[in-house]
């Protein structure tokens, strides 16, 4: 009874908190299939189609295989490749993604917490068909609770885009890039576990521009399948 409560309240609440800032709704929706080759590393493929448009219009399609190793409990390292579709405008873009994580940060502080804390730092550099390339340094800290007797887990992250170059200044002698704080995500979601090993995470998110008023709200669900090798 519980989980069925809290998840209807969850799901129930989305929708109204993203139709409550009057502004355009989209919907990320993500499969991630994702296995253990070792006890320290990790591979896995994501897909993810993005809606824009109060969900209506799909514009942006993408794959991302990736690797996970563990160099201890505390620290990860991954990196990752993403091939996107941009369907509105019919551009490709190629991605790199290099990022370091410093998890389990609250076991420095409380023995056998159900709070979690983590800071993630990557860096991705994306180049696309249209003659363009983007660098980003974004810096996420995301925290984690596991409710007891329950199988939820409510999260809740907010992450910060820096990005290079992102304006160019035209002199009489050289063209200059700028870099700055370009936006930030702020997400809250509850993962539920079921079956051993497949996920769901329902999720809202909101994203604002820092140097103009762009203002989004997103809905996502994501499914993740821990596949094991026989």
């Amino acid at each position: 009874m519980i989980r069925a409560k809290y998840i209807g309240f969850f799901l129930f609440a989305l929708p109204v908190i993203g139709f409550g800032q009057e502004t355009d709704l989209g919907a990320w929706n993500s499969i991630t299939i994702e296995s253990d080759l070792s006890k320290d590393f990790k591979v896995g493929l994501e897909t993810e189609l993005r809606l824009d448009n109060n969900m209506t219009i799909p514009y942006l399609f993408f794959f991302s295989p990736y690797g996970e190793y563990d160099l201890n409990k505390h620290i990860r390292f991954g990196a990752g490749y993403r091939y996107s579709y941009h369907l509105t405008d019919s551009d490709r873009s190629h991605r790199a993604t290099a990022e370091i994580v410093f998890r389990n940060l609250t076991e420095f502080f409380m023995k056998k917490p159900r709070l979690d804390a983590s800071i993630r730092l990557r860096g991705t550099r994306e180049a696309f068909n249209l003659a363009r390339t983007e660098s980003t340094l974004r810096t996420k800290l995301s925290l984690s609770y596991n409710l007891p007797k329950t199988k939820l887990e409510p999260k809740a992250a907010v992450e910060f885009f820096y990005e290079f170059d992102q304006q160019l200044v035209y002199t009489f002698e050289d063209v200059k890039g700028v870099s700055g704080w370009d936006k930030y995500r702020i997400r809250i979601g509850v993962s539920y576990p079921f079956k051993k090993r497949h996920e769901l995470f329902p999720f809202y998110q909101f994203q604002s521009g820092f140097n103009e008023a762009s203002i989004g709200n997103t809905l996502g669900l994501a499914y993740v399948y821990d596949f094991k090798w026989k």
